[in-house]
């Protein structure tokens, strides 16, 4: 199983609309609002660690409104 971690930056009256689209998403397991530089975090889980490498990367060009990522891969022993 392969994990990443994507952390999202967005203006404050997008971060509930975006937190609603990202729960289209099939491999988000999870995801939080949070306070700090970041506005929300997503983990991504999955068996095809290329297919999670593609939905990071294109996040932001799906939802529009995300103004920056950041995204952290996992390392599993």
């Amino acid at each position: 199983m392969h994990t990443k971690y994507i952390l999202i930056s967005c203006d404050p009256e997008d971060t509930n609309e975006i937190f609603m689209a990202l729960k289209d998403i099939q491999e988000i397991s999870e995801a939080k609002m949070v306070e700090g530089p970041y506005d929300i975090i997503v983990k991504l889980e999955g068996n095809n660690e290329e297919k999670l490498e593609i939905i990071s990367t294109q996040l932001k060009k799906k939802i529009d409104k995300i103004k920056h990522t950041l995204t952290l891969t996992a390392i599993q022993n």
